[in-house]
């Protein structure tokens, strides 16, 4: 059976004959470099996060800078698609110009503008959303809300844009089929009031 103190005596043997051969100065060296090189690299480790969470943040608020554009959009071609929203367009061109296309939407925005379309706009809103790490936010609140803001909330609003569509279109037929049924009962009424020798719409008698 292993002594474990013979065993603990081995292994700091070669530290203990090292502390007792150099001079005093050497040792005060030796026990310096021990205490300072797992503080620098704690403090390493604290800078590199605190870089990478500033990076973080300098991505996502570039992601949150497309929320006002993209949305004014995205409302332009649910509300009135034969506009071409030129304005809008332009805005997004020059805030992707002034972040020098830090998210890479520029090729996006530009195919966008060729053929403007709600899922072609809710594609920009998921490529902003992923190249700025808007998805990746580590903060649960944070996330819901921009889940909400660039996810959900479009999605919503393209939908509820469809079903008016739809409703109105439906509205539209109906109408449609009721006056062709309202003609279509006149002129049969109209045929049966009229005989041979009556003076209907004006016949010669």
């Amino acid at each position: 059976m292993l002594n474990p103190k013979s065993t603990l005596d081995s292994l700091l043997a070669p530290g203990l004959r090292l502390m007792q051969a150099v001079r005093l100065p050497v040792k005060f060296t030796i026990v310096a470099a021990a205490l300072l090189v797992p503080l620098c690299v704690a403090v390493y480790g604290v800078v590199d996060y605190a870089g990478s969470a500033i990076a973080f943040g300098r991505d996502e608020r570039l992601g949150v800078a497309y929320v006002a554009p993209l949305t004014a959009l995205l409302q332009e071609a649910t509300e009135s698609p034969e506009a071409g929203a030129t304005r809008t367009f332009e805005a997004l061109e020059s805030l992707t110009a002034d972040q020098g296309d830090a998210l890479q939407v520029a090729a996006a925005i530009g195919a966008l503008r060729a053929r403007p379309a709600a899922s072609q706009i809710l594609a920009l809103f998921t490529q902003v959303s992923d190249n700025s790490k808007l998805t990746l936010d580590p903060d649960l609140d944070s996330y819901y809300v921009m889940a909400l803001v660039m996810d959900y909330a479009p999605k919503l609003a393209v939908a509820a844009a469809e079903l008016d569509a739809a409703r109105a279109s439906m509205l539209h037929d109906s109408l449609a089929a009721a006056v062709k049924r309202a003609v279509r009962q006149l002129s049969m009424e109209n045929a049966d009031s009229c005989g041979p020798s009556s003076r209907c719409h004006g016949t010669p008698g």
